[in-house]
């Protein structure tokens, strides 16, 4: 049984790039993990949990760390997720992309890039099994993410039931403050994001997280998110079948007022 955590980064909308990262691993694997990472939290001053961000700005968590205190013990965090053999994804969406193509065809409940990362994270993180034979089921562990759980689990139980051969497992959402492998996600989504959307060059931190296994890194294509909003087209027909008609057409008329409300012209 394997198990992948992943997080987001770039969901304040004032990102480049919206970006969803994580690890997987077998189950023996995170339990020896989330043994070592709690050993670096428990390092004086005691962290209770691990969040990129803070780390970053010197804040919460790390408010009362130097720079230098801030990068020793980011460091045997890192050092925790290259001693255990976990592996990366990441699925990348451009914002203009998102904004320009795929907002104008989703509804307002749906209106996030993290739905069309979702599916990308998913897809990659079981075929690291899929592709090498495994008859492994991996279960994923993603980061609470409010209103949309609910909308997500529906979506995900409708393509695991189109990819039934691909042995994806359940899925659940949790606390990154609580979950610890989920704060390992957290570092690689932050990090990934920072590397697409800056100019300082690749950073120390990700060079090393990348210096033992390669990752598998995504950044979808414009043509790729427009054959997402091609693919929610051609499911309108579908869609009025199981909801009904006058349903999906109110639905596509509301569509239709925000985009002309927000001066938005579909491509």
């Amino acid at each position: 049984m394997a198990f992948a955590f992943v997080d987001d980064s770039g969901s304040g909308g004032d990102s480049p790039y919206y970006v969803l990262a994580g690890y997987s691993a077998d189950k023996s694997t995170w339990e020896s993990f989330w043994a070592d990472w709690q050993g670096v939290l428990d390092l004086s001053p005691k962290l209770n949990y691990f969040k990129m961000s803070e780390a970053e700005s010197l804040k919460g968590q790390f408010l009362n760390f130097t720079r230098s205190d801030r990068d020793a013990r980011l460091a045997k965090f890192i050092d925790v997720i290259l001693n255990h053999d976990l592996f990366e994804a990441s699925v990348a969406i451009k914002d203009v992309d998102y904004r320009e193509v795929l907002y104008p065809v989703l509804d307002r409940g749906h209106a996030s890039p993290y739905y069309c990362a979702f599916i990308g994270m998913a897809t990659a993180l079981s075929g690291r099994y899929r592709h090498s034979g495994s008859d492994e089921i991996v279960h994923f562990i993603f980061d609470t993410q409010g209103a949309m759980e609910d909308k997500m689990l529906r979506l995900y139980d409708t393509f695991r039931g189109d990819f039934r051969h691909w042995k994806l497992g359940s899925v659940e959402y949790r606390s990154d403050k609580d979950v610890l492998p989920l704060q390992a996600a957290d570092l690689i989504a932050w990090q990934t994001r920072r590397f697409l959307c800056s100019t300082e060059g690749t950073r120390d931190e990700i060079k090393r997280l990348h210096s033992v296994r390669p990752p598998f890194r995504s950044i979808l294509k414009r043509t790729d998110v427009k054959d997402a909003a091609d693919a929610i087209r051609e499911n309108i027909p579908r869609l009025k079948q199981q909801y009904g008609e006058d349903r999906v057409d109110d639905l596509l008329a509301s569509i239709a007022r925000r985009n002309q409300r927000e001066g938005i012209i579909a491509t």
